[in-house]
Order: C-alpha cells, then structure tokens, then sequence
C-alpha cells in the first residue's frame, strides 16, 4: 500500500512539474547577422548573451548561410517566437535588392520582427522610401537639427509597456551616439513612438506597428513590427561621436530596459494593462495621479485616452476609477471601498487646503485631479455615490450620504479655519 501512495505522489510531483515548465517555456529568439561584422561581438554577441541572462533563448543565424529567395529565412524564423535582424546585416540580404520597391522577404510572416537594421525600414514598408529623410540614423541624415549623436531619448508613450515604466527624457546611451529613426509624418498610420529624438518628436526612435495595424502605403502588418533604436555601426567623429564601432555596452540600464520591454512585449511577456501608465503591471494610485497630471496639461497623449474620444480629460478619469479600478472616487487607499477609512487617510496627511499648491495626490485627497485637497474633492466623491456601498461589484444602489458624512461636510469649513 505505502508503494502504490509514494508511485501516485511521484506521478502527481512530475505532472505538477511538467506543468510548471509548459508554463515557464523560454522564449525563443532568431538573431539574423553577419558574423564577419567588425562590431559583431561587441553588439550583436553581446546582446545576445543579455537576452540569455533574462530569460530568452537565442540562435544567431549568419546571413551569408542563407539562401537570396529567402525560404530558408522564412522556414527557420517560423521556428522561433521573435525575429531580430542585427544591423549588420544590410537591407539587401533580407530583401530581393536595395531599392524602391523591393520586398521584404519576411513581410508576410505572422511573427513579431525586431529590426535593429534601420536601412530596410523602407523595403518593410515601416517608413517611407526617402532615405535619410523618411528614415535612416541620425549620423547620416540630412534633416537640419537631426544629425549627431545623443544620450538621451525622449519617452513619448509613456505608461505603454515598451516604455519599461520611464518618463521624460532619459539616458540610454553612455555617451554620445546614433540613433535609427523613422520619420512620423511619412510613415504608416498604424507608426506609435515609444521614444523620440529630443526636442524632435516628429524623429521616432523606437516604435512599434501592432499586428494589423496599417504600414506605410496603406499595407497591414501580418506581424508585430518594431523599429530598434540602436545606431549604426560606427559614431562618427565629425558628427559628435568618439569613432568606436557599435556596442552593446553604450547602453546604460534605462538603455536595456526599453531594449528588453521591446522583447517581452513582442513575445507576449508585457500584455499591456489597461490604464497601467507607469508599466509595473498593477492600477495603483500612481497611475491615476499620471492620468491626472496628463489631463491637467491638456496635450491629449494618445497613451492616456481610456475612451478613445481624442481627448485626455476627466472622462478618462471615470473609466479608470469606475471601470478599470472597479472602485470609486473617494477611495483613496484604493482598497475598493469609499468609507470612513478614506477620511481618517487623507486629514492624516494635513494638506486639506494647506498653502502649498499642486502637492496633493489621490492618496491624500484629490479625488477630482486637480493637484489639490479641497471641499471640491469632496463634492466629487460624494457626487459618485460610492459612499459605504461596499465594493463596486456588490452595489445595487446608489444610497444618500449618511448623517455622519453630511455633518463631516458642514465641519470642513471650521477645520479650514482652525488651520
């Protein structure tokens, strides 16, 4: 009998094991590059080695090896979750000739492909076909203001999941170098930057075309399609570089975040969470604060329009609390109920109409996003009709506010004066 119990529990152990690695399968990459490179081990190896060290499986597939039709291409990138085409490898190896019209021999395939190779930005129909003007990197265009070299990248979806969370302008080089870019206005409709040349936001550096979306010429993406940001090979000196070849230490942290959130959202490992804007995966009070701000600037970033109406306002606002966070406003632990407990937070926090202006978050009091904890927060929340209903799941009705509220209102003007 012991026998037959230790076989069951062996049996169950191997199935609850094999389950476990059905479910933490490695993701698999398809690294196209040409081996005799000079910058290959420096850039291409290197990233390669990094994508390991996070949880990927890469094959580096010399181009040279290829067939020019490109099935061989197509029959191995098949075998793999994501495609990635080093800049090493030049446009023609990935497409019938470099030239206007020329095709894109993986353009037809259902897999995400990461292009690092900024000179088939036009043959994959990501950019228009003007090089050095609708795309190509910044140490060889020809757009006044454009060429040089860069550290910083400006972040222009922030809260997007290929943003890894970062805001502003932000380091990604160690110093000075290129950047690959397509140019936003001559691009397909479908074309969201992720990052930006700074003080250019027309220059788009990273950028993604989601599976359907429209590329440029009017052509849908049978895959997700992203342009890589990294440079090209060599940071030329006349143009603000130091002369070295491409290489994968030039990224600092921030620099390999964005390289890696490209990766794990083009593999599925970044599913984007509706109205989780600073990309931690979770709706907490630093996203409505994000919303807030955003809404208070009035520049209506498409990243932050939860009603798709064009518009970044206090509507927006409502579908996050109401509908995302499934809570009320009011609640501001966020513990999905509006109650008592909300009031003893904020007046701990001892900025109800305090002189400083624009300090208030959701957590301590502004409710109806203005940057302030005022009565205005509370005519805001009790308008809501969240007031001890319980959990927003559970309510039926929306009940009047009790006694003790409506005399914790008429106190507010008295707690003013005894500030």
């Amino acid at each position: 009998m012991r026998r037959s119990i230790w076989s069951l529990a062996l049996v169950a152990a191997l199935v609850l094991s094999s389950r476990g690695t059905a479910q933490a399968q490695v993701k698999k990459v398809l690294m196209f590059c040409d081996v005799n490179a000079a910058w290959h081990q420096d850039s291409e190896v290197a990233l390669a080695d990094y994508l390991e060290t996070v949880g990927y499986s890469v094959t580096i597939q010399h181009i040279g090896d290829m067939n020019q039709d490109g099935e061989a291409q197509k029959a191995l990138a098949k075998q793999h979750d994501v495609v990635y085409l080093g800049d090493s490898i030049g446009s023609v190896t990935v497409s019938q000739g470099d030239f206007e019209g020329s095709e894109f021999f993986l353009g037809a395939l259902d897999l995400p492909i990461i292009s690092q190779e900024a000179y088939m930005f036009d043959e994959g129909l990501f950019a228009g076909r003007d090089r050095f003007t609708d795309f190509g990197d910044t140490f060889q265009a020809l757009e006044e203001g454009v060429l040089g070299a860069f550290e910083q990248a400006k972040i222009a979806a922030e809260g997007h999941p290929m943003a890894a969370g970062l805001v502003g302008n932000v380091n990604v080089y160690t110093d000075p170098y290129g950047y690959n870019f397509g140019y936003l206005p001559s691009m397909g409709k479908g074309a969201k930057a992720i990052t930006t040349v700074p003080g250019k936001p027309e220059y788009a550096t990273l950028f993604l075309y989601e599976k359907g979306s429209e590329l440029y010429g009017g052509t849908r993406a049978a895959g997700m399609r992203i342009g890589m940001f990294i440079g090209q090979n060599v940071a030329r000196e006349e143009f603000g570089g130091d002369g070295t070849n491409n290489r994968f230490d030039r990224l600092t942290a921030d620099g390999r975040k964005l390289v890696k959130a490209a990766f794990d959202y083009a593999t599925g490992k970044l599913a984007a969470v509706a109205g989780d804007f600073d990309g931690d995966g979770q709706l907490t009070a630093k996203d409505i604060d994000l919303l807030s701000t955003e809404a208070r600037k009035g520049t209506n970033s498409a990243s932050f329009d939860l009603n798709n109406d064009k518009l970044v306002n206090n509507g927006d606002r409502e579908v996050w609390v109401n509908s995302l966070r499934k809570t009320y406003f009011g609640d501001s632990n966020l513990d999905g109920q509006f109650n008592s407990t909300d009031f003893v937070s904020v007046f701990q926090s001892g900025q109800y109409e305090d002189a400083t202006a624009g300090n208030s978050t959701w957590a301590t009091g502004d409710w109806n996003g203005d940057a302030e904890f005022s009565s205005s927060d509370f005519v805001t929340a009790f308008q809501a009709g969240g007031y001890e209903a319980g959990p927003r799941a559970a309510v039926s009705a929306v009940p009047e506010p009790a006694t003790g509220v409506l005399m914790l209102l008429g106190a507010l003007p008295l707690m003013r004066r005894r500030r």
